[in-house]
């Protein structure tokens, strides 16, 4: 099967496996939860397989815009996988899933690359800084997933209701700060990484690129998130808020620098 074929395939199983999820939750059926993670699974490893083919004969697969979402889509799903498995709570999958499908079908709309890598563009250092960065991200979307689902498990309790199949919620505080801890490490490693290639690539290590200023109001958010968590008065209902304008940092981040800044040096929609 061309690497191609592997996606089209993968794509479709995340689809359904997203579909599943929130009909699942909705419908309350045992059976379409119980197959929800098994074609995630098999969207994770069509999406492995078709990386790998398109490694094999281009070189190194995080070029444009359409190949970081859809591997982004990859690592949440691995990610969400490991903590339904740990966990056992489908609620996460409910709010993750849906979004690494859309990133997916975004992806397949968008003009893709099929040249070799630049010379430049093989150093080991660029390839550890863009995989680090694609999972500080994927950990900062689960991490938005569960302070979502305390958030609105706080209001109905603070109405004297319980919200439907909701997770306790010390269960989701206990996610969002393990999370957004592993976040903020990856986030810090992405950024030194960067800077390595940095030199070696344009001479200095920081050139103060619009996404290189995002990333570090990104990880001024999330690191003010744990300090409050651990060292102030703040209630974990306010805390979690820091969760949610970080989440807007990060689209920022991922996509919203390209857009502002499309001749960047950082951009993906650079050709």
């Amino acid at each position: 099967m061309t690497a191609l074929t592997l996606f089209i395939v993968g794509t479709i199983l995340y689809g359904a496996s997203a579909y599943l999820y929130v009909a699942g939750w909705i419908g309350r059926s045992r059976k379409a939860s119980d197959w929800a993670p098994r074609l995630l699974g098999g969207a994770v490893v069509l999406y492995l397989a078709s990386t790998g083919l398109r490694w094999s004969v281009f070189g190194f697969p995080f070029l444009t815009l359409r190949e970081v979402l859809s591997v982004y889509a990859w690592v949440l799903a691995v990610l969400y996988l490991l903590i339904e498995v740990r966990s056992g709570h489908t609620i996460i999958g409910v709010m993750v899933v849906p979004v690494g499908s859309l990133m997916i079908l975004v992806s397949s709309l968008l003009p893709g690359t099929q040249q070799p890598l630049l010379p430049l563009l093989k150093s080991p250092w660029l390839m550890a800084h863009t995989g680090v960065l694609l999972a500080a991200y994927a950990a900062f979307t689960v991490a938005f997933a569960a302070a979502l689902a305390y958030l609105l498990q706080d209001w109905s309790l603070r109405r004297r209701r319980l919200a439907w199949r909701l997770p306790p919620l010390p269960v989701m505080d206990q996610l969002s700060r393990l999370l957004v801890g592993i976040g903020v490490v990856l986030m810090v490693a992405a950024i030194l990484t960067g800077s390595a290639w940095a030199r070696r690539a344009w001479g200095r290590a920081w050139v103060w690129q619009p996404k290189q200023v995002l990333a570090l109001v990104t990880v001024a958010i999330f690191g003010a998130y744990l300090l409050v968590r651990h060292a102030s008065s703040w209630s974990v209902r306010r805390a979690s808020w820091l969760i949610v304008v970080g989440f807007v940092a990060i689209l920022t981040t991922f996509i919203g620098a390209d857009l502002l800044a499309p001749t960047s040096l950082h951009s993906f929609l650079v050709r």
